[in-house]
């Protein structure tokens, strides 16, 4: 029966053309407009590291001065960065099976081959612990190591496309670059490391350019290499490197692996018993304990990831798509009723309500498909203007097939829906319509 009710649904398609044509059309746009928002959204909502998202933790400390109440304009919330001090006191003592504080800079790259010209490139400054705990693969060598990270080595990790922009095709763990004009060894290269939303850093949006290279931490500090995101001081840092890496700034992201909740709730203890300790000291002013721990999902949605114009885009495109499927609606109720004498002389012949009703469904889905297809392009279309009005989309407002899924289903589905209005009503033409139309 279902290949009866398709091809009566396809030589349906065929009659009216024009008809069938607009419905295609009102429904490929209304799904074009839903599915470019949509999309987008997804992306930014997507987990960039599903296969260990709750097992990675930002930490906060509630680090805002008493009085600075101007600071407190966020729910409350704790600041989204650490300062140095802090997050040097975290690494020492923290209980993680593996955490790490990080920054990120920029840093003139020269190669040991003078024909290849010096260049500024994204360097984040961090621990060995970092390649671990964000799962990057090494094509060649490995991290620095952990007497590396104390002894403030001069080591790099670089990544495949300026490894070999440095060092063509071949291996360079074990040999020298210059950066900032300290040279450095190449300890090991890792395939590009570019999530997105870019969740463990987000400082220069969720879609900024990915790290180029590694190094120690410990060393960036030591060769005052500054940082190039953002920095909030609960008062006046002072003069100086020195003055500013012990300021009451925030600067320092932390993140940390913790496997279970027994282990979630250890390091909340250690980081609510911390700032009591500092409580005491005299630098955290306020006694309430308001550190988080949250998992890269919970972050991501604290830190309002998804654009605001996104959101209100794919609102917008929904209401599009009903306009739409009114519109269809309408369209699929006279098509429907042009064949009104066939119908009743179907009725007539025995054909019941009930097969009447299913065939101008099945027709409706027909249309839905077709809808879905010139939707998908539309879409495509729709993303590829987007990439271009926006470059930091490039590589990211794509349709996947889990999207093209979703596309087929609103689609098909939301057609059926327009369509039980008007299948029900050609189902219900008497068997003496076609006496009374001639």
């Amino acid at each position: 029966m279902t290949r009866y009710y398709l091809s009566l649904a396809l030589r349906g398609l065929m009659q009216h053309r024009a008809l069938t044509a607009l419905m295609v059309i009102a429904i490929g746009l209304g799904i074009a407009a839903t599915m470019t928002g949509l999309t987008i959204v997804a992306r930014y909502g997507s987990d960039p590291i599903p296969q260990k998202s709750d097992k990675l933790f930002a930490v906060q400390l509630d680090a805002w001065k008493g009085d600075a109440p101007t600071n407190r304009d966020n729910n409350e919330a704790p600041p989204d960065q650490l300062t140095y001090k802090d997050a040097t006191a975290l690494m020492q003592r923290a209980p993680a099976q593996r955490q790490t504080a990080m920054y990120v800079t920029k840093v003139a790259v020269q190669s040991e081959n003078p024909e290849i010209a010096p260049s500024r490139h994204i360097f984040r400054a961090t621990r060995n612990d970092f390649f671990e705990l964000f799962e990057l693969k090494f094509i060649y060598g490995s991290a620095w190591s952990d007497s590396d990270d104390a002894e403030k080595a001069r080591v790099t990790v670089l990544t495949a496309p300026l490894a070999e922009t440095l060092f063509g095709k071949t291996n360079p763990v074990g040999k020298q670059v210059q950066l900032g004009g300290e040279h450095y060894t190449v300890t090991g290269v890792v395939e590009s490391f570019d999530p997105k939303p870019k969740f463990y850093d987000l400082n220069h949006g969720s879609l900024s350019d990915m790290d180029e290279a590694f190094f120690p931490i410990s060393t960036a500090v030591d060769l005052q290499i500054t940082q190039m995101g953002n920095t909030s001081c609960f008062e006046s840092p002072g003069d100086g490197w020195a003055a500013f890496t012990q300021s009451e700034c925030v600067w320092v992201q932390y993140w940390a692996e913790l496997e279970d909740a027994a282990a979630v709730l250890k390091f909340q203890q250690f980081i609510d018993a911390y700032a009591d300790e500092q409580h005491a000291l005299g630098r955290f002013k306020d006694t309430t304990r308001n550190n988080h721990l949250l998992n890269v999902k919970q972050w991501l949605t604290a830190a309002k990831v998804v654009p605001e114009d996104s959101k209100i885009f794919v609102y917008v495109s929904i209401g599009f798509l009903l306009v739409c499927l009114i519109n269809a609606v309408g369209l699929m109720l006279a098509k429907f009723l042009r064949r009104g004498s066939e119908l009743s002389v179907r009725r007539a012949l025995g054909a019941s309500k009930k097969s009447i009703f299913i065939q101008h469904l099945f027709e409706a889905a027909a249309v839905g498909a077709a809808g879905a297809v010139l939707g998908a392009l539309l879409t495509q279309l729709g993303l590829l203007s987007m990439r271009g009005l926006y470059t930091e989309l490039e590589n990211f407002a794509t349709l996947d097939l889990p999207m093209l899924s979703l596309l087929a289903a609103i689609s098909i589905g939301a057609t059926l829906l327009a369509g039980i209005l008007p299948a029900w009503r050609v189902s219900q033409l008497p068997p003496a319509y076609a006496l009374k139309a001639n």
